[in-house]
């Protein structure tokens, strides 16, 4: 399966996820070297993570948001595909968690299941939303 998807659709960061589901490290480098020449490494982040956390991963590797991909030096690019790994991983956490939950049959399960607020929040006259989606 390719993981560059040709054309000037963008990905959000759910679909990045089923693609990418199950690759390692060394195909997201493949990844970001099939982008084209002229996309930042911000603009290919902030579809995987989200724009806040893009920024922060930037940042914390020391990689300018205006840097393109193919400026990118192959040290950062190892750093960088480490990161949205571990990104990937703790998103799988959060989903494991919440299905432990559910099957348990607890309190806050039940909530996340019927698509309410878990964390106390009334439903009387809020929630209206929550209410009528029905998540699971």
């Amino acid at each position: 399966m390719e993981l560059w998807l040709s054309g000037p659709k963008q990905l959000s960061w759910k679909q990045w996820w089923v693609i990418t589901r199950g690759f390692d490290s060394h195909q997201l480098l493949m990844y970001f070297e099939n982008i084209v020449n002229n996309i930042t490494v911000f603009n290919k982040v902030k579809i995987i993570t989200g724009e806040y956390k893009a920024i922060k991963i930037l940042r914390e590797l020391g990689i300018s948001l205006n840097t393109k991909v193919n400026e990118l030096a192959q040290d950062k690019t190892d750093k960088l595909s480490n990161n949205l790994i571990k990104f990937k991983m703790s998103l799988i956490d959060v989903s494991t968690n919440i299905n432990r939950l559910i099957k348990v049959g607890s309190y806050r399960g039940n909530r996340h299941k019927l698509g309410y607020p878990t964390r106390g929040q009334r439903t009387r006259s809020n929630a209206k939303n929550a209410k009528k989606l029905k998540h699971f």
